[in-house]
């Protein structure tokens, strides 16, 4: 396996990881589809379980955080993970490009040229790190990333991010991390989030 030890490890393969999905799920869905929550979560140097909400939940504006930070905290307290990161569509100022921060991203984007869609990246480890990868549609449903854009938004993952660094400081009491039958368990409780889960390495 490889060793991912540092945060900036961490971010880039959770960022190109995240690129690949939105490629795959606009070659199988069409142009406009976007990615739902994705939680990752790392013990040591390596991720050890990746969490992504249903799509059809995405709708639900008013549980899907709360959702999210369920299964965030199942991350850590049942899984014994010592670092989260958090992907989600957004949208980015490229760059040194302007815009108007008293207007959102969201409803600059079809009039600023120097707004653009993204895949925003928030990691909540040893430090708490950020990233914005701007895209744009080419012809054969081709997704073209751009480089890391500054991201004027931080306040848009204010309540995450608070939540998830209160979440990683949580204590880990439990002697069945890595145990098949309670990993098991914490599957079949992150699916009644809504979430579809991939276990790593247990």
């Amino acid at each position: 396996m490889d060793s991912y030890l540092s945060d900036f490890k961490k971010m880039v393969l959770v960022v190109e990881s995240l690129k690949e999905y939105k490629q795959t799920l606009v070659d199988e869905e069409g142009i406009g589809e976007d990615i739902t929550f994705n939680l990752f979560g790392w013990r040591g140097d390596q991720m050890v379980v990746v969490a992504q909400l249903s799509p059809g939940l995405m709708n639900e504006k008013a549980t899907r955080l709360k959702r999210l930070v369920a299964a965030a905290t199942v991350f850590r307290t049942g899984f014994g993970c010592e670092a989260l990161s958090f992907g989600a569509e957004g949208f980015c100022v490229v760059g040194d490009g302007e815009h108007d921060e008293s207007i959102p991203l969201k409803d600059q984007f079809a009039t600023n040229k120097d707004v653009q869609e993204c895949i925003t990246v928030l990691h909540v480890g040893q430090e708490v790190d950020m990233a914005a990868v701007p895209y744009r549609y080419d012809v054969g449903r081709k997704v073209v990333f751009g480089n890391p854009a500054k991201n004027p938004e931080p306040e848009k993952f204010g309540v995450v991010t608070e939540s998830f660094k209160d979440i990683v400081k949580m204590p880990v009491t439990s002697k069945n991390i890595g145990q098949p039958y309670f990993t098991d368990q914490l599957v079949v409780g992150l699916e009644s989030f809504g979430f579809q889960v991939t276990v790593i390495g247990e």
